[in-house]
């Protein structure tokens, strides 16, 4: 997804429930850190093309070579599996898997 798009889907408000993103994730509005963590998990393993088994959540996913591009998709797609706004700086501020997931989660 590019900057633009994202930017598009932010003016939008584009969070939309049931629809399927990439390799069977849900975009149903996620309630719980485990649902957090589980997508986070799945997407960034998808991203970096290992197996959900190869990632570590306490590293920071730049770690699996995404790049900047991928951390604002990731920050996107993220908005649309929650149904709320996410910051597209999300990754450079928490930058392991469970630091967004607690960022994600407080407040909840």
């Amino acid at each position: 997804m590019t900057i633009q798009l994202f930017e598009q889907r932010i003016k939008k408000g584009s969070a939309t429930a049931d629809r399927t993103v990439g390799i069977g994730i849900s975009t149903a509005p996620a309630t719980t850190a485990s649902d957090i963590h589980e997508w986070l998990v799945t997407k960034v393993a998808e991203l970096a093309g290992v197996d959900v088994n190869h990632i570590d959540a306490n590293e920071p996913v730049a770690f699996y070579g995404l790049d900047s591009v991928a951390a604002v998709s990731l920050s996107g797609e993220l908005q649309d599996f929650l149904g709320r706004r996410v910051p597209p700086t999300l990754v450079y501020d928490c930058p392991s898997i469970d630091a967004m997931v607690n960022y994600l989660s407080a407040g909840s």
